[in-house]
């Protein structure tokens, strides 16, 4: 069978290959017809196919003689968010920001906030992010204290790539891919956080202006 090496760790020697029939099949290194081969993402491979235990696996796995296979660039279905620069198996961070936050009370709504941020601009995942939870004072009244939260993190464009042999499908691709990454880096994002305590504040200064004129009124009488 004919597939290609989507994904290969040198440390542990292992990796993944997609088969023509679109499954995926184990591999390790061990198993190469060309011990001094070395395995890397988007070679092309012919391998025979083997049932284990724990699934499909390839073996008598010969590396073609051909350059790396080109690749097309999925979209995944969800919004990604990572506290790290990783996003999960077989994604990648193709392009990103600059970092952006946003502040409310709800840590719920940050989240969300934030995220609305970056789909506007056209992002599709947000990067080494980060929550803080603070505590404001309002201008007017010292006494009164409240919690907001500030989420902060990295926008960012991630695909799910594959290897395919059809260099026109990958061209394709790869124009939509440049065309989404300039739109999203030259759309800005407003960096204006959103703080319950300024609206607390903004109607307290409206209470104590109805309770001074409500004052003024009664001594002018």
């Amino acid at each position: 069978m004919q597939g290609v090496i989507i994904a290969y760790s040198a440390q542990k020697k292992y990796g993944f290959i997609t088969g023509e029939d679109g499954d995926s099949y184990f591999f390790h290194r061990n198993h190469l017809k060309q011990p001094n081969t070395s395995p890397k993402k988007g070679l092309s491979v012919s391998f025979d196919p083997v049932p284990t235990p724990k699934g499909m696996a390839a073996r008598q796995i010969e590396v073609n003689d051909k350059a790396p296979s080109c690749w097309v660039y999925h979209t995944p279905e969800e919004f990604i968010t990572s506290n790290s620069t990783q996003c999960g198996r077989h994604h990648e961070v193709i392009a990103q920001g600059k970092r952006i936050s946003y502040a409310a009370k709800s840590p719920v709504e940050v989240r969300e906030g934030l995220a609305t941020k970056a789909k506007i601009a056209g992002f599709n995942g947000l990067i080494q992010t980060a929550m803080e939870r603070k505590t404001g004072w309002s201008k007017l009244n010292p006494n009164h204290r409240y919690t907001y939260h500030i989420f902060s993190g990295v926008p960012a464009i991630i695909r799910r790539k594959e290897a395919v042999t059809d260099k026109a499908v990958a061209d394709a691709s790869k124009i939509r891919l440049d065309a989404a990454v300039k739109s999203a880096l030259s759309t800005p994002i407003s960096n204006k956080e959103h703080d319950d305590g300024k609206l607390f504040a903004f109607i307290m200064s409206g209470v104590g202006i109805l309770i001074f004129l409500f004052i003024v009124s009664n001594v002018l009488r």
